[in-house]
């Protein structure tokens, strides 16, 4: 594969050579670094070379033979191995020293990330990485320490290897990340033959993912290819529908897109193969991608491409904050000249994509991760870096792939691991993901009517709960035209519903408090912010002895490394049938955002709902304009653009349980109910209650 303008990474024992002589140069390449493994796997004598070697020895192997069986490749990261395995951090660094032992239990985690990939036909990939653990078992051999540096009378090696590891990082940005922006717009031909070519109702085509499978994936597959075509059917359309309603809920022209990009689980490839079928008839072209391994684009929340669930999520917690090890301004400075570079040269592409359609799965098994002072951390200088580039990187993209221009829908499904009333719990989140949007359409425009009388409102917990929040509305010029509130159904974000607005920041004030809520696959517990015109000044949780372990996690995981956020979206979530749902099987704590949000009052800390889009007005159904689309910091969008977005934007949901009750402030501080005693008392909302007092009859 041939780039112009791209140097790959070279170790010291090969030698530079021009790009248009890169594939043939590849192959010389690939026969000597394969020779090095090898060697290194049968006469290394120390623990980590020698073990990290054979698994490279086998990745290599792989290339050849792609039948292979992959799940030994992976044992190193299961949960009964992980403890005394080099993948994990603290064991790495006690055998081979604090920083070295880290920096190679990330370059493993990296190594173990190229079996999907080997398997897809990126084999400079492996070349790259086989290259860099020669270089750094060289360093370590040629330091003569036993572990790597350990003994005080041996040369220390850990900077000679620190140091070729940051380079090769940096100095391949723009083989990485050009490949990813290239998958992001065109796709990835090769998960696509997966989904579209494969026989789906034999479960043999799971391996061609090359990712470790578990009981999810398999009971997924063999779940959906027993269910009828009727079943398949509709689950696809309600996730097509509701995409294609998007573009003029948003108000936006859907003949300018061409193509859409669909995240998947694996194991629902039944589904979404007959959606893509969907998204063709209606002009669309799916797109496929892999699901991000490297430690450059692993993500430390949410899913993307066709993802598995976690082999090992204390792994993944881990080696969240990996990039830390080669993370400074120049490498972040790279990665947005190769993202303008690439993007640039696929602006046609680009100009078409019309954004992500998400499938996403709930019920995993609960999962506290043990913090520990061995893995990376990002020191307050790196933050700021990472906070820069992601604004930068999103007003970037922005350029080329408009945010007013492009829409998106998620829908979220159960996994088996959420127990044996499985196949209950999907049935019924197959009747929440369809109800009837008419009905919660008139049922929200209630409350927005009441709400819309307000200057602001006011939110009290009861009980355990304190929060105590007022949260200050936009005036409205002229209420028979204009309104605060979108009146939310199910397209974009399905199931249904919600009524939300951007707050004015000045003059919401108070406190927010959760007992318990999951968010991006973390549970908070007494998670709390204080809130001061506004920003988030404030904040905390009781997920760990040290209170300044719990701030430190909702600084990286909510505030996403910003040292205040403000309050970018009020909600009410109507959809009392999915919290009755979350109630009667036990599963609240595990529902996803998507379906959690629509449980109650919720609050989203970052950019409002309409970032990039504040100037497009839209309308409700009724007809008024929703006018509440910015704040105080999004209003520097025209002057400081990089001061009004944090590319961020997460939500935090009340139960209904504990909530005393919203109410609408008046002008004259008349306080209108729209929620008394955890149950709606808006005339006309009556059917959003009987789910909640069927409850309470329990």
């Amino acid at each position: 594969m041939v780039r112009n303008n791209v140097t790959p990474y070279i170790g010291a024992d090969f030698y530079t050579v021009e790009m248009t002589d890169f594939d043939d140069t590849m192959k010389e390449r690939f026969d000597l670094a394969e020779d090095k493994v090898r060697q290194i796997a049968e006469e290394e004598t120390r623990p980590y070379f020698r073990r990290v070697g054979e698994i490279l020895e086998n990745i290599f192997a792989l290339s050849y033979d792609k039948t292979m069986d992959t799940r030994g490749l992976y044992a190193d990261a299961l949960p009964e191995a992980y403890p005394m395995s080099f993948l994990n951090p603290a064991y790495a660094a006690k055998v081979l020293g604090l920083e070295l032992g880290r920096a190679l239990s990330l370059l493993y985690r990296d190594i173990i990330a190229l079996i999907p990939m080997v398997l897809e036909g990126k084999t400079e990939y492996l070349v790259l990485f086989a290259e860099l653990f020669i270089e750094a078992e060289c360093d370590v051999r040629f330091a003569g320490a036993d572990g790597g540096g350990c003994e005080d009378t041996v040369p220390d090696a850990t900077e000679d290897v620190l140091a070729d590891m940051r380079s090769f990082y940096t100095d391949n940005v723009g083989i990485f990340y050009t490949d990813d922006r290239d998958e992001l717009v065109n796709g990835n031909p090769y998960i696509r033959s997966i989904v579209m070519e494969s026989d789906l109702s034999d479960p043999a085509y799971l391996s061609r993912y090359g990712l470790f499978l578990t009981e999810n994936e398999y009971g997924l597959q063999k779940y959906y290819a027993n269910r009828d075509s009727a079943f398949i059917e509709k689950a696809a359309d309600t996730f097509v529908s509701g995409y294609i309603r998007g573009f003029a809920v948003m108000g936006k022209d859907a003949a300018k897109k061409k193509t859409v990009a669909i995240h998947y689980p694996v194991g629902m490839e039944r589904i979404v193969k007959r959606a893509a079928e969907l998204f063709s008839e209606r002009g669309f072209t799916a797109l496929f991608s892999q699901s991000p391994q490297l430690s450059l684009f692993r993500r430390t929340f949410g899913e993307s491409g066709a993802y598995a669930t976690s082999v090992n999520p204390q792994m993944d917690f881990d080696h969240k904050n990996d990039t830390a090890l080669y993370m400074d301004r120049r490498f972040a400075e790279r990665t947005l000249e190769v993202t303008e570079a690439a993007l640039s040269e696929r602006k046609e592409a680009a100009a078409v994509f019309g954004g992500p359609a998400v499938i996403e799965v709930f019920g995993l098994p609960d999962f506290s991760p043990v913090k520990k002072p061995e893995c990376y951390s990002y020191s307050d200088k790196q933050a700021a870096v990472i906070s820069e580039r992601r604004t930068k990187n999103t007003i970037l993209t922005n350029r080329f792939i408009p945010q007013d221009e492009r829409v998106f829908t998620i829908i979220s499904f159960p996994l088996p691991s959420i127990g044996v009333d499985f196949d209950r719990i999907m049935d019924e989140t197959m009747r929440i993901n369809t109800l009837d949007n008419a009905a919660w359409q008139a049922m929200q425009q209630g409350i927005i009517d009441v709400l819309d009388r307000g200057v602001r409102a006011h939110i009290v917990g009861k009980g355990e709960n304190n929060t105590d929040l007022v949260v200050s509305l936009h005036p409205l010029a002229d209420p028979s035209r204009e309104t605060n509130f979108e009146n939310c159904t199910a397209d974009v974000n399905i199931p249904v519903g919600e009524c939300f607005t951007s707050p004015v920041l000045s003059g919401t004030n108070g406190r927010l408090y959760v007992s318990h809520v999951f968010i991006s696959g973390f549970e908070y517990k007494d998670l709390w912010f204080e809130l001061k015109d506004g920003m988030a000044v404030d904040y905390g949780c009781s997920n760990f002895p040290d209170p300044a372990d719990g701030k430190r996690l909702i600084y990286e995981n909510i505030m996403n490394y910003h040292d205040s956020l403000p309050m970018g979206e009020f909600a009410i979530g109507t959809n009392t049938d999915a919290y009755r749902m979350g109630r009667d099987f036990h599963i609240e704590g595990k529902l996803p955002i998507l379906i959690a949000e629509k449980t109650g009052p919720h609050f989203a800390f970052g950019d409002t709902c309409y970032s990039y889009e504040e100037d497009t007005v839209t309308y409700n159904p009724d007809g008024k304009a929703i006018i509440a689309r910015s704040n105080e910091i999004s209003d520097l969008r025209k002057t400081s653009p990089e001061k009004a977005y944090f590319g961020c934007h997460t939500d935090i949901t009340i139960p209904f349980e504990e909530l005393a009750g919203i109410w609408a402030v008046t002008a004259s501080r008349e306080e209108i109910p729209v929620i008394e005693d955890g149950l709606f008392a808006v005339p006309g909302t009556e059917d959003l209650n009987a789910p909640l007092l069927a409850l309470t009859k329990k």
